[in-house]
């Protein structure tokens, strides 16, 4: 529980983190704010702070997800790519042929590099 002395973008991040994580919703963030003597209106900024921020964090969430998706398919598209030539045992030079083995393995390193920048937002 956060101290009501606390500042109030310590108060939103704090109550953003609980209606994100599903522990509380609006109503109840609205009136521990009322027990905790703020004006109506000081009340009703912060609830709507609270609400944009854990919209936010849910966003974010799916945000992370998504990029741990995309880099272990990464993972996977440039192992692929790295074994599939030596499976098949091809040396020939052919144009069509080296496009069809470099694809998985550029396509792989984009998908990593992209799951990874996902990964890192906050």
């Amino acid at each position: 529980m956060i101290p009501h002395t606390a500042d109030l973008r310590a108060q939103i991040e704090y109550y953003a983190q609980e209606v994100s994580s599903g522990k509380m919703d609006l109503s109840a963030v609205r009136n521990k704010l009322k027990n905790q003597m703020m004006d109506l209106e000081d009340v009703n900024y912060t609830v709507h702070r609270v609400d944009k921020r854990a919209a936010r964090l849910t966003e974010l969430k799916g945000i992370h997800q998504s990029g741990k998706t995309k880099l272990w398919i990464g993972i996977a598209l440039v192992f692929f790519g790295c074994v599939f030539p030596f499976i098949y045992n091809v040396v020939t030079l052919n144009k069509f042929v080296v496009a069809v083995y470099t694809f998985p393995f550029v396509l792989g390193l984009y998908l990593i590099w992209n799951g990874r920048n996902d990964m890192a937002r906050y």
